[in-house]
């Protein structure tokens, strides 16, 4: 009956401090209050040791078979044990009763069973109580929203109107460009009667483009007009070197030898340039005029009669014509080509000249 009474009153003040002490600490404290056999000491150390590695095996099994939780988290190893439900028959104490050895009679923790251990509660309650504090789980990353970007504003489009910018890259004037300018001023002076002036400037257009044809045959008609012989035949007999099938060249320095009374050196510097002066009527007549004043009546009615082919208008060659068919002895042909001058447009000293012929030759 005492050990019965004894595990009453054991029961008894368990229950008292339960109502007492937290939960948390209700085995740290509720057993520790009896001390009157060190048997049971020995039991209630004993039986808490089984408690923690049982504690200590689910909380693995749990760590192994759940979802990983944080490395901090050992709550559960400290969580409460559930007290032993009161019997109304406690087991008789073999420690205290002294019948039986203590090491044969330790059935007594067989009747604390642990929680089950299989399947964990996954809402731990117990951890939000310990006081140590666990970081949350790794949270996924957050989502960060980003604005839309905003359109690259595009640049205006130009008015069709607006003007453009070109960039123009002056160049200077070729020696050529600026020859046929001053070319150009020495034909305006010359409209002028400036010759003075048409001097200077067509000499400038030689100095620049010393191959401008136009510039140097206006040179020398000026000097030949103010009776500059030398200088005019320099101007010429230079062109002559640079065009030397030029006709007109020929043709200005055959009248300077005229000038100079070198009538046949004239007519040596025509014959020379003849090939290139099959089309100019002009040059023609010249030349018949150059072989009638050196007595040459048969090349001068040849030359006549190509150069009146090409413009038979030409009243004044009618008359050389026919004073060299009257010198070659053809009365006729003579008549004939006097006949041709009367009828077209001639100085009045030609026209005495004609009609003298005419009324000679009847």
């Amino acid at each position: 009956m005492s050990l019965i009474n004894d595990m009453l009153r054991d029961l008894e003040a368990r229950r008292a401090t339960e109502q007492r002490v937290p939960a948390g600490l209700l085995h740290a404290t509720g057993h520790a209050a009896p001390a009157r056999s060190p048997r049971r000491l020995l039991l209630i150390a004993l039986t808490l040791t089984l408690l923690l590695l049982a504690a200590a095996v689910a909380w693995l099994t749990w760590q192994r078979y759940s979802t990983p939780a944080p490395a901090v988290a050992m709550a559960p190893a400290i969580a409460p044990v559930p007290a032993l439900p009161p019997t109304s028959t406690p087991a008789p104490d073999p420690v205290a009763d002294g019948s039986a050895p203590a090491v044969t009679e330790t059935p007594a923790p067989a009747a604390v069973e642990p929680p089950p251990m299989a399947a964990p509660a996954p809402d731990v309650a117990p951890v939000a109580s310990v006081a140590v504090a666990t970081p949350p789980p790794e949270a996924a990353p957050p989502v960060v929203i980003r604005p839309a970007a905003e359109p690259v504003p595009r640049p205006a489009a130009r008015p069709a109107s607006a003007p453009v910018a070109v960039e123009k890259t002056v160049r200077p004037p070729t020696p050529q460009l600026q020859a046929e300018t001053e070319y150009q001023r020495g034909v305006n002076a010359l409209r002028g009667g400036n010759q003075a002036a048409a001097e200077t400037a067509l000499r400038t257009a030689l100095r620049l483009d010393g191959e401008h044809l136009l510039a140097r045959e206006t040179l020398a008609a000026v000097l030949l007009g103010a009776g500059r012989l030398i200088e005019a035949d320099e101007v010429l007999e230079q062109g002559r070197r640079q065009f030397a099938r030029n006709p007109t060249l020929a043709l200005l320095l055959a009248r300077l030898r005229v000038e100079q009374g070198q009538t046949g050196a004239a007519v040596t510097i025509l014959e020379q340039t003849l090939h290139a002066a099959t089309a100019r009527a002009d040059y023609l007549a010249f030349l018949a005029a150059l072989y009638q004043r050196e007595l040459r009546y048969e090349e001068s009615i040849e030359s006549y009669g190509r150069a009146l082919a090409l413009q038979p208008q030409q009243a004044s060659w009618w008359v050389g014509m026919g004073i060299s068919l009257e010198n070659a002895g053809r009365r006729a042909d003579a008549v004939k080509a006097y006949e041709q001058a009367a009828a077209g447009a001639l100085p009045p000293q030609l026209q005495d000249h004609v009609r003298n012929r005419l009324k000679a030759l009847e």
